[in-house]
Order: structure tokens, then C-alpha cells, then sequence
């Protein structure tokens, strides 16, 4: 694939000497920033690409099968970005910046950068350093507008049910992509600062110029801040776009009291001045007194039983008759068949 960016320049260290040493100390802190940046950068560089290593996978896993579902294009859209902001490479460029430091014009081995340093790198490969990190933090702003809207596409697809366990791991994968987003930010900006101070001591001119041209402070003014979300939160959370409106204070209405008139013990008692039948089998004669005792014993006195004589009657006794007939009832036989040969053979 040919890149998109032009091709690097030659990378010429030049000796130690050719500078004026009272800018000694100011590299030797630079030279200390850089390494920070550069191991920065390769572990979040180790996490991002673990992601998208994944989302590679069930990518070519399901793209015959869901190759023309709405959600399987905003993988796609995905694994584009991705794999866009891998190709850059910038945690290389660093490292070889690093170690042209020490007169060498390959990525050497930590080993091999323990020493002093003895070389600096030419402008034109630091001018074009500071290019690509800038450009490579307009990559990412974009990568993180995009996993946004990938999300959100993502949130809406589950809510139908279908492919709901694939599509929530690639929300999941989306949303610890855009995690990593801050950090390479961060590092960015400041590998771009770090790469701006190294140009101020070769070539104060072409810094002063590439400041205004390529600075990120100042071209990535208008950069959303990021707006984090969370993989635990539910599909019926509220869109992180969306315009709430403000709060109104509404008045606190407090429920009236109202009192419920319940009948007093003594009121109860004087409505009870009538005799109460229960079950037409017993008679109860309760007299209201101011002397009265709920738990007074009844006498054999107060109560009085009535026996009712059931007479049997003309329903009755048609049912009885009528169950006496279906007990008489017989039904017919069924008639015994002649025998033939075939009977005789087989014995039936």
C-alpha cells in the first residue's frame, strides 16, 4: 500500500561539537522527555493494538455473513480508522529520533542509548517529525469523533435483539479504543513540544515557522473535549448529545389531611339493642347495658337451639327412583360369532 505522507528524509546526525555547548543541558532534558514520550507511546500502542487485533478477528470471521448489515459497515468504519492511525508508525519515529541522538541511523536497543549522547539529528528529519506527530493528532481527534457515532450506532443496533452478543463485543472493543484517545492526546502533544524544543536549537528560523504552520495548540482549538462513556451503562441511558433542557423548580404541594370518623366502643354498643340470628340455627339476645363486658361468658340461658326437621321432598324422591332405574338397566350382549376353518386352524 502506498503511504499517504511523503517519504522520510535522510537522517544525518551530526557530531556534538557542531553546536555551541551552553545548549547541553537543554538537550539532556529533552533527551529525558523523549524517552518518557517514547515508552509512553509503545504501551499504549501494546493496548490499542490487543484491540484491534480482536476486532481483526471477528471481522474476517463474520464479514460473509453480516457483510451488508448497517452495524457490520460501522465495523468496518472502524477497523479503517484503525488500522489508518497503526500504519503511521509514530512510535517508531520517536525511537529513531531517539537514537540518532547517539550517531546511528536505525532504531537501536535501549542498550545501545545508555552512554552520553554524541550526534544531533539534522533539521530537515526534525522538521518532518513535527508534520507527521501533528498530523497524527488530527488522525486521532477524527478517530475519536468516529467511535462516538460508532458507538452509538452500536447501542441502537442491540436494542433489535439480533447478533446482540457480537455486536456488544464490538461496542465494547469501540469503547476501549476511545479510552486509549486521552492518552495518545497527551503524549502527542507533548512528543510534538519535546520535537519543537530540539528545532529551537538546530534552527530557531524554521521553528518559529513551523509553530504557526503545524503547532496542534493551535490548529486543534475547536477539538471537542472528550467525552468519556461507560461499556456497564444500560441500552435506555440518555444519547450524551442530547439536549436535556434546563431544570424547572416546581412548588411542593403537600397532600391535605384528611381524618377518617370511625365509630366508637360506645356508640357500637348502643346500635346493639336487636337480637342477632346466625345460621338461623341460633338466636343470640344481646341487651346494650353501660356495664357491658366484651369478654362476659354467654349462659346456657341466653341461647336458645331450634331443631328443623327436614322433610324429604317430591324432587328427592324422583332422584332416588331415578338412580334405582339406571342401576337396573342392563344392556344387550353381543352375539357370539360361528366358527369357520380358519377358527379351527389356529385354534380360536
Amino acid at each position: 500500500m502506498t503511504p499517504r505522507w511523503p517519504s522520510s528524509p535522510a537522517l544525518s546526525p551530526l557530531p556534538r561539537a557542531s553546536i555551541d555547548p551552553s545548549y547541553y543541558p537543554s538537550l539532556d532534558s529533552v533527551l529525558k522527555d523523549l524517552k518518557s514520550c517514547s515508552r509512553r507511546l509503545q504501551s499504549i500502542f501494546s493496548a490499542y493494538r490487543d484491540e484491534l487485533q480482536i476486532l481483526e478477528r471477528l471481522f474476517y470471521k463474520g464479514k460473509n455473513q453480516h457483510r451488508s448489515a448497517l452495524f457490520w459497515k460501522r465495523a468496518a468504519e472502524m477497523k479503517r480508522y484503525g488500522e489508518r492511525l497503526d500504519t503511521l508508525g509514530f512510535p517508531d519515529m520517536l525511537a529513531l529520533l531517539r537514537s540518532s541522538f547517539y550517531g546511528a541511523t536505525s532504531i537501536q536497543s535501549p542498550k545501545y542509548m545508555r552512554g552520553p549522547w554524541t550526534h544531533v539529528p539534522n533539521s530537515t528529519y526534525v522538521i518532518y517529525i513535527a508534520e507527521r506527530l501533528a498530523a497524527c493528532l488530527t488522525l486521532v481527534n477524527k478517530l475519536h469523533e468516529r467511535l462516538l457515532a460508532i458507538y452509538r450506532s452500536f447501542k441502537l443496533a442491540m436494542q433489535y435483539g439480533a447478533f446482540v452478543q457480537l455486536i456488544l463485543t464490538l461496542a465494547a472493543i469501540a469503547a476501549r479504543m476511545d479510552a486509549l484517545i486521552p492518552e495518545f492526546q497527551d503524549v502527542l502533544q507533548l512528543s510534538w513540544t519535546v520535537n519543537h524544543r530540539i528545532l529551537l536549537i538546530l534552527d530557531p528560523d524554521q521553528a518559529r515557522r513551523i509553530k504557526t504552520r503545524v503547532d496542534p495548540a493551535v490548529h486543534h482549538q475547536s477539538v471537542p473535549t472528550v467525552v468519556r462513556f461507560d461499556v456497564n451503562m444500560s441500552f435506555n441511558d440518555v444519547n450524551v448529545w442530547e439536549d436535556m433542557g434546563s431544570s424547572v423548580a416546581r412548588p411542593i404541594i403537600t397532600p391535605p389531611e384528611n381524618t377518617i370518623d370511625t365509630p366508637s366502643h360506645d356508640r357500637l354498643i348502643s346500635k346493639t339493642n336487636s337480637a342477632v340470628v346466625l345460621d338461623d340455627t341460633l338466636r343470640f339476645a344481646t341487651v346494650a347495658d353501660e356495664s357491658f363486658q366484651p369478654f362476659a361468658s354467654i349462659g346456657q340461658g341466653d341461647v336458645e337451639r331450634q331443631v328443623v326437621s327436614k322433610q324429604p321432598t317430591k324432587i328427592d324422591k324422583m332422584s332416588k327412583r331415578s338412580r334405582k332405574g339406571e342401576a337396573n338397566i342392563t344392556f344387550p350382549k353381543k352375539a357370539k360369532t360361528k366358527r369357520n376353518e380358519i377358527d379351527d386352524i389356529f385354534g380360536l
